[in-house]
């Protein structure tokens, strides 16, 4: 894959008009996203972990509807 000089220009104008500073906080938000969002992903996969430790399953608000109160 090459590099071709409209995508060499179309880096440049953007660089121009927005300016360092803000290409930078862009990609600093986005890096926050990301880990904020794989953070999340990982507390699910522990919270789970620790409910089948202590031997019960998640239950959902439907299945409780369902199944009446205990």
């Amino acid at each position: 894959m090459s590099v071709g000089l409209l995508e060499i220009l179309l880096l440049f104008v953007v660089f121009v008009v927005l300016g360092p500073r803000r290409i930078a906080n862009f990609f600093r938000s986005m890096g926050r996203g990301v880990h904020d969002f794989v953070d999340a992903l990982g507390r699910d996969k522990e919270d789970e972990a620790k409910t089948l430790e202590r031997g019960g399953a998640k239950v959902s608000p439907e299945e409780k509807r369902e199944t009446g109160p205990e």
